[in-house]
């Protein structure tokens, strides 16, 4: 297994992004939402490594049973692992340590509690509860798919910096690179396209989907009918109009030969 390989793998796990904080030698692999890293990967000694956060019991453990995996070079060593990739631990082992890694790493989306979390911080909640506010009620079942109906009323970029922030949990920094702009940037875009999501042309379907889908229909219809209707109208008059233009010349003509 080769470098890029352990950072394609590494960038399979949602919300990943990958960082040269230091030096090109050294790829640190970071959570898009709380910047915090996972893994280091990095060669010494003419062999390729990785750091990887573990948990403290677990990585005595795997520092037994493999002889290249050993305390973490330049960590907290009773924290972090240091990998020596083809070496003696198998590739799936290897994939097990990151997403370990991976998980103790990521943002804490709920309490010490579970029973008292709070759901508004999570997708798709955190949406409804940002538009909505404190006064949003329940969310309706098919709430993915109204956001998704919703969202592609807005431009695409719009759409995908929302979706980073609210379901990815990602901060304006991490989205601003993903975009080549600034985290400033990306946070007025956020704001703008919130306040086009609470104008309520585009809420109610938030709210109601189905039936506010239908109430459109049935609106599109009858304007429709309407249009037909004044179409049909127009053309009867402008045929009369035709009729009476007809049958002014005709008597002109007749008159004309009339008196000759």
């Amino acid at each position: 297994m080769n470098k890029q390989e352990v950072i394609d793998y590494c960038l399979t796990l949602p919300g990943a992004y990958e960082d040269y904080p230091f030096d090109e030698i050294w790829t640190v692999m970071r959570h898009g939402s709380n910047r915090k890293s996972f893994a280091f990967i990095y060669e010494r000694d003419g062999k390729l490594c990785v750091n990887l956060k573990c948990d403290p019991f677990k990585a005595d453990i795997l520092r037994q049973i493999f002889k290249d995996v050993t305390p973490g070079y330049h960590m907290n060593k009773f924290h972090w692992n240091t990998v020596a990739i083809d070496g003696d631990v198998p590739d799936q082992e290897l994939y097990d340590m990151v997403q370990h890694s991976y998980d103790l790493t990521k943002p804490k989306l709920w309490s010490n509690n579970p029973k008292i979390a709070d759901k508004n911080k999570l997708w798709p909640n955190n949406l409804y509860y940002d538009v909505f506010g404190k006064d949003c009620g329940e969310i309706p079942d098919n709430a993915e798919e109204a956001i998704e109906y919703v969202l592609n009323m807005l431009r695409k970029r719009e759409k995908a910096i929302v979706l980073a922030r609210f379901r990815e949990y990602k901060t304006y920094d991490a989205i601003g690179l993903e975009h080549g702009i600034g985290g400033s940037r990306v946070q007025q875009v956020n704001q703008k396209a919130i306040r086009m999501i609470r104008h309520p042309n585009r809420s109610r379907f938030l709210i109601n989907l189905v039936d506010e889908i239908a109430k459109d229909k049935a609106d599109k219809e009858i304007k429709q009918d309407e249009y037909r209707t004044l179409i049909e109208t127009m053309r009867s008059r402008q045929n009369q109009e035709e009729l009476r233009t007809i049958t002014i010349e005709m008597m002109n003509l007749v008159f004309g030969v009339i008196t000759a």
